[in-house]
């Protein structure tokens, strides 16, 4: 198996493991890490809640604020050009993005305060849904070259218009930002703020004179709201030409950072080309605005996953302090901790921030419920995803994530195919929900429905590292390992670090009595785990640091194995068990490792107790470093209790689909 080299010269290839070579970082953040003034940042969405309870829950203790709070509704376009309707969108989104770099003011995201575009919902009943005391809305009409922008902002609680306004200049990107920093300098004084000079120019500051640019970026801003894989194309494309156009607009870097991100998640962009340009595009953005939040939080998604976390967590926190109510931000960081860095605690406190700023939105809302899982908190996690439901029943992952719990969590493969199926009804060209669904069919012992599933899903996305991984395992079962190198190598190349296809090709090579070819999957990604000096082990390598200590048992360096599992246990014993983000069967495969068989059958014992069921068939039956287990007695009762809880599943699906 041969790793793209010339990826890893060029440092494109992340290294999600502390044992990998990481990337260079983008140029150093150089500013004064001023505690207090982040601690101020955080202030602005802190008081709303406290690290035990969550948004809107009450305790008898006091969880309003003295800080103000708004929504910015979205402004109707009264022009005669409807198709052009973006542009109001557009200005109320400046107003957003504007008023979220005021310290003191809670500011409530685009996608919540957009959810009432079009409907007739009257100002105290979204001050309550949205848990704000200030609502601004008005309207926009641009014909020829006149621009006329309405404003009036209400408190929520009297029905009172608080201030109002009325402003018409020559249309141009240039007045089009006068009049956002005149509406918001009004805003802010209305609400008693006393903005600092620096955030004063902030505030006035003009993103880019060119109109056609910020024209297009209307558009690419409101085509990047849906998330499908042609808008987002398309938002790209625009968010191009409007740099062309203005090459010293730096939301359009930011925002172009932010759809390839999104295309690389959805599989229709490599992560390293997404990476390299977002890079790009980022380091442009600073160079042109390092006052931009947005821009610091986007640095942090990149920098999470090259392993850069000191820097990545240092571009949150920078960011934070510029932009206090930019609820993506916190959506970011939270996911950053619990994935990169094993602070699941804290991710929830982030997480929580994001949709108290954002709270109708189902992708913050469903990244809430991601975190929740991360911590182990998995009933609290069923409840978020329902609430989901609530808020977008039309929001077709929801559905595929809860089936996944389901059955990554619970075990409970037959509640969660209904559910998944959902969402493959839902996005009939989505590979995700055939991915999962054929994990599902592959732990009922049904390979052939796996087998379609998974072909159906390489159709769709030829080239998925996801659809890939799945049919290694699937080839694994069928034995056919010409299938299973192929895909291995598809998987490889993406996602080098994927540590089930490393073991695979790992076992390939013992099974043929190759034990210095058994290390080489492991020497690119985690080249670390390998030398001499102790290794840090974390969320990205602790799986690896097992897989390698095992082969070094075989190899003979048996201390050295031992010292890499003694690291290895603490971090694994913080973890939960279940879900994709736990430790599965890492305790038992390190005292298969150390020769305490007794003591792994002990802990598969309870493993499968407590519902584990991924990839169980393939775990036990094909994993090497497990082998010493099938003939010590009590195992062949635990393939009998999952065999039997399989064919009752089965029954099951078969005569009752579905949950309520």
């Amino acid at each position: 198996m041969k790793t793209n080299r010339k990826e890893s010269d060029d440092r494109s290839t992340p290294a999600r493991s502390p044992g990998g070579q990481a990337p260079d970082p983008a140029p150093p953040i150089r500013w004064v890490r001023n505690i207090a003034a982040i601690a101020a940042g955080l202030a602005v969405v802190l008081w709303y809640f406290d690290a035990g309870r969550g948004p809107g829950q009450d305790d008898g203790r006091q969880t309003a604020s003295d800080l103000p709070s708004i929504a910015v509704m979205p402004f109707a376009d009264t022009g005669p050009d409807q198709s052009r309707a973006y542009y109001g969108d557009g200005v109320s989104d400046a107003f957003i993005t504007s008023l979220a770099s005021q310290p003191g003011l809670k500011v409530i995201a685009r996608t919540s305060s957009f959810s009432y575009r079009g409907r007739d919902t009257d100002v105290s009943t979204i001050a309550e849904q949205l848990d704000v005391g200030y609502v601004l809305r008005g309207s926009v009409s641009h014909e020829g070259e006149a621009l006329r922008i309405n404003a009036q902002l209400i408190d929520a609680e009297t029905g009172r218009t608080v201030w109002n306004g009325a402003f018409e200049k020559e249309l141009s990107a240039s007045n089009v930002y006068a009049i956002r920093t005149e509406i918001a300098t009004a805003v802010i004084r209305s609400l008693r703020i006393k903005p600092s000079p620096e955030d004063r120019v902030r505030l006035s500051r003009v993103p880019t004179e060119s109109t056609a640019a910020l024209d297009l970026f209307f558009k690419a801003r409101q085509l990047m709201e849906s998330r499908a894989p042609e808008d987002l194309g398309r938002a790209a494309e625009l968010l191009r030409t409007a740099i062309d156009s203005d090459p010293e607009f730096a939301a359009a870097y930011v925002a172009l950072a932010d759809t390839l991100r999104l295309q690389s998640r959805q599989g229709t962009l490599p992560w390293n080309v997404a990476d390299q340009q977002g890079m790009a595009a980022i380091r442009t953005a600073l160079r042109i605005d390092g006052g931009s939040g947005e821009a610091y939080a986007a640095l942090g998604n990149l920098l999470g996953p090259r392993g850069e976390y000191w820097d990545a967590e240092e571009a949150f926190k920078r960011g934070i302090e510029l932009s206090p109510s930019y609820a993506p931000l916190y959506q970011w960081y939270a996911e950053f901790l619990w994935v990169y860095v094993a602070r699941p605690r804290e991710a929830v406190s982030f997480a929580r921030m994001s949709v108290a700023l954002d709270p109708r939105s189902a992708i913050i809302n469903r990244d809430y419920a991601y975190t929740l899982v991360a911590a182990g908190r998995f009933d609290e996690a069923v409840a978020q995803y329902k609430m989901v439901i609530d808020i977008d029943p039309a929001f077709a992952p929801v559905y595929n994530d809860l089936g996944v719990l389901y059955h990554g969590v619970f075990g409970r493969i037959a509640e969660a195919i209904p559910l998944i199926e959902k969402t493959r009804a839902m996005s009939p060209s989505s590979p995700y929900p055939l991915i999962s669904l054929a994990a599902a069919y592959v732990d009922l012992d049904d390979l052939e429905a796996a087998t379609d599933l998974l072909d159906e899903a390489r159709q769709m996305a030829p080239g998925d590292p996801r659809t890939a991984a799945a049919r290694v395992v699937l080839a694994a079962l069928k034995d056919d390992p010409a299938a299973a190198r192929t895909d291995a190598e598809t998987v490889l190349e993406n996602w080098p670090w994927h540590v089930p296809t490393l073991r695979y090709l790992r076992d390939k090579e013992l099974a043929a009595g190759n034990l210095a070819a058994a290390f080489e999957p492991y020497e690119f990604s985690f080249a670390k785990l390998l030398g001499d000096a102790p290794p840090s082990i974390g969320p990205s390598n602790f799986a690896a640091a097992i897989d390698i200590a095992y082969l070094l048992v075989l190899e003979g360096r048996p201390e050295r194995a031992e010292k890499i599992l003694r690291l290895a246990r603490p971090f694994i014993e913080s973890r939960p068990r279940m879900s994709w983000f736990g430790s599965m069967l890492a305790d038992v495969r390190i005292q298969a490792v150390l020769g305490n068989n007794e003591r792994a059958l002990a802990l598969l014992k309870k493993a499968v107790d407590d519902g584990w069921r991924v990839s169980w068939r393939y775990e036990l039956e094909h994993d090497l470093a497990l082998s010493s287990l099938r003939e010590t007695p009590g195992y062949a009762e635990i393939i009998e209790t999952l065999d039997a809880d399989m064919q009752r599943q089965r029954n099951s699906l078969a005569s009752e689909p579905g949950i309520e």
